[in-house]
């Protein structure tokens, strides 16, 4: 499992949706940012969680007060300074925003969309979730952002997953770079004794096929 540094800088111009953020503790006036599951709110305190490196479960609680179109469960960014990051307890929220991903979807390898590039794709494991982090160039909000398993490859140790992310418009427009984030459950792939990991395949910035290793 691999822990991401994202920056303010990042986050404040680019900011489109396991913890992510720096391996060492972080100083009181650094921002970090974190992948986390919305757990719940009461009196204004909303409480967040992630799996870091060690397969532990770090809490985090902030002043928040939710919103009625978020549910307790759903995978969000939250941007926060910490005096010790990777520890459970109280933190400063700066910004929060839900990303999108969910369930896998299971489907023929000939029925899978292509995908939009990405660039500086990364993907990691934060417990039963599998993170993304890329920059995409295309105008105006993604229309789908899917990991779409290949139904042929489903009994092997490592099934091979897509990353599927297309625009909402039917020409895309390019436009600068800007960060995408997206978090999917994968525990059901992951619960079989048999499963060895995941074989992620995406489309890259020149346009050809990349892959990456998720290990169980």
């Amino acid at each position: 499992m691999k822990q991401l540094s994202l920056t303010i800088i990042m986050l404040l111009a680019a900011l489109a949706m396991g913890g992510c953020a720096s391996e060492e503790p972080s100083a009181p006036e650094t921002a970090v940012a974190s992948i986390v599951t919305y757990e719940s709110t009461s009196g204004g305190t909303s409480v967040f969680s992630y799996t870091d490196g060690n397969d532990e479960t770090v809490t985090l609680t902030g002043s928040w007060s939710g919103r009625d179109d978020i549910a307790p469960g759903s995978r969000m960014l939250i941007h926060y300074r910490t005096p010790a990051y990777g520890v459970s307890g109280p933190v400063e929220l700066i910004s929060i925003m839900p990303v999108p991903g969910g369930n896998p979807e299971t489907s023929d390898a000939d029925a899978i969309p292509p995908s939009e590039p990405l660039g500086r794709c990364v993907m990691w494991r934060s417990g039963q979730y599998l993170n993304l982090s890329a920059t995409v160039s295309f105008a105006g909000k993604a229309g789908m952002v899917a990991l779409c398993i290949d139904a042929s490859t489903t009994d092997r140790p490592q099934p091979t997953a897509h990353v599927v992310v297309r625009s909402a418009a039917d020409t895309p427009v390019g436009s600068a770079e800007r960060q995408l984030y997206a978090s999917w459950n994968i525990a059901s792939i992951l619960e079989s004794a048999a499963n060895e990991g995941l074989k992620v395949v995406y489309t890259d910035s020149r346009g050809t096929d990349s892959e990456i290793i998720i290990s169980k």
